[in-house]
């Protein structure tokens, strides 16, 4: 489909000299067929109101992208909504002064909004200027459509027993040399900027042009009068292209720009991966010399400097926690890991015994219901709820006597909604967002062990899987529960597409 259009657009500069060629001759020949007329004004109404629509969802289309693209359509767009507005009054009028008056004017407010494009030129304009003037042109087109229908005897006169008045004819000429003005415009952007966009704007500013042009050489109904109907119509075709073709480029922009974001966040987890790597070592030897030099020098240092080393070996055993957090998080951020079927319920059970000694010294009961069996990355769902249920006994209330943790899940088809409610001591309201960030605690106790890196990477996996994650509800001396959603699979599809 996209490259018809583009085929199309391709033809686009055969048919204006084609038109122009036509409306020339039938110009020169105009008095030999001077009883020549075809009268159909349904059919006229029908050409201009199908016209009016298409040019109102054009200009709106291109309004609502113009701060998104490279290239500014604030001029454009704003021709065309203005244009549509006075084409819809005048596809709904009888021949006579307001209904030649409501095209010329349709035609005029048109030109304008093209002309705006030189002063909003530079793209990052005011956004707030540019609404402002859409707002300004539209209500004065509205407002002179309204007035052709109330005030129809104050219209000056724009037709006469022998055609089209001189204040008509004025009127569309000045209106066709703005056209051409602005299509001058797009032929120098052209040199700079060879996008099908640019070419269907220059192809329509010519047709516009060319029509209202013809208007002085024209008689209603004539066959002369309906060429640049056709000229004007083919403006409109060119506009449905337009439409196409930018909804192609926005659709090509937003994947270049996917493109480019995923291909940062790799090097970023590369970068992190390494430079965590790498500070490991000399971290490493700091805790491990100063623990040489406490052991072997103990005997000279006093409680100072023997406070001073314990300060240091603890700051580098914590930093090198960090530094372990770090090198997980960004092993999460890797694409190429393969998912696999895993039963939930049995993947709690090794968890339950891996943190065997933990759960009984804080005597809790992990109690677990309706757990599915589902495609994921095993390692990293098990280190959630490994961390899950580390922090609901991490942060158990002291004053009661047992730490219940229930974890529960609904399947509701497209995917996996589990809970971890615990009988702790709750979450501070101004913590339940801040808690995912990386190195946050939801409590400021220091004899809580832990980097504050754990929900972090929690919810980089539940992101990997195509989740979210969020404290539902905490109330300080009752309890927390935190939910999180993982994206159902129905099969094995190896790697994991979050977008699948």
């Amino acid at each position: 489909m996209i490259n018809k259009i583009k085929r199309l657009i391709n033809y686009r500069f055969l048919l204006i000299p084609a038109l122009a060629i036509i409306l020339g001759v039938l110009i020169t020949i105009r008095e030999q067929i001077h009883q020549v007329e075809f009268v159909s004004l349904t059919l006229h109404s029908s050409i201009e109101g199908a016209g009016a629509i298409v040019l109102i969802m054009a200009g709106a289309i291109l309004f609502i992208g113009a701060n998104q693209s490279q290239e500014d359509y604030s001029g454009p767009s704003i021709g065309f909504i203005s244009m549509g507005i006075l084409f819809l009054f005048h596809s709904a009028m009888m021949p006579g002064d307001s209904f030649v008056f409501t095209n010329s004017m349709a035609m005029l407010f048109g030109s304008i909004g093209f002309l705006t494009n030189f002063f909003f030129n530079d793209v990052k304009k005011s956004h707030t200027l540019k609404i402002w003037t859409l707002l300004t042109i539209s209500t004065l087109s509205f407002l002179t459509g309204m007035c052709s229908i109330i005030f129809q005897d104050k219209i000056p006169n724009m037709v006469d027993q022998y055609g089209f008045t001189p204040l008509a004819d004025g009127i569309n000429i000045a209106i066709g040399i703005m056209f051409l003005i602005s299509a001058i415009n797009y032929m120098l952007k052209l040199s700079i900027n060879n996008s099908n966009m640019i070419k269907i704007l220059l192809s329509m500013t010519l047709l516009f042009g060319i029509s209202s042009l013809a208007f002085k050489y024209s008689i209603i109904w004539h066959p002369t009068w309906w060429l640049w109907h056709l000229a004007r119509t083919s403006a409109y075709l060119l506009l449905i292209l337009l439409i196409f073709a930018k909804n192609d480029t926005d659709r090509k922009l937003i994947v270049l720009q996917n493109k480019e974001i995923n291909e940062t966040n790799i090097k970023l987890n590369n970068y992190s991966y390494t430079i965590s790597h790498d500070l490991k070592e000399p971290i490493r030897s700091i805790r491990t010399f100063s623990e040489f030099i406490k052991e072997d020098y103990e005997d000279l240092f006093d409680d100072t400097a023997k406070d001073y080393f314990d300060r240091i070996i603890n700051a580098s055993t914590k930093m090198a926690a960090m530094i372990d957090d770090l090198l997980v998080l960004s092993r999460v951020g890797r694409t190429d890991v393969e998912f696999e079927e895993v039963s939930i319920d049995e993947m709690l059970k090794e968890v339950e015994e891996s943190l065997y000694s933990t759960i009984r010294e804080a005597n809790a009961e992990i109690i677990c219901k309706n757990m599915p069996v589902m495609f994921c990355q095993p390692l990293w769902i098990k280190m959630v709820f490994s961390n899950l249920i580390s922090n609901s006994i991490k942060y158990k209330d002291e004053t009661k006597d047992a730490t219940v943790i229930v974890i529960f899940c609904v399947d509701n088809g497209k995917e996996y909604a589990f809970s971890v409610t615990d009988n702790g001591k709750g979450i501070p309201t101004e913590q339940h967002e801040k808690i995912f960030g990386l190195f946050r605690k939801a409590h400021s106790d220091r004899n809580i062990e832990g980097s504050g890196a754990g929900l972090a990477i929690v919810s980089a996996i539940i992101a990997q899987h195509g989740g979210k994650i969020w404290v539902d509800k905490s109330q300080p001396g009752v309890g927390t529960t935190i939910k999180f959603t993982i994206k159902r699979k129905e099969k094995n599809y190896g790697k994991f597409d979050i977008n699948g």
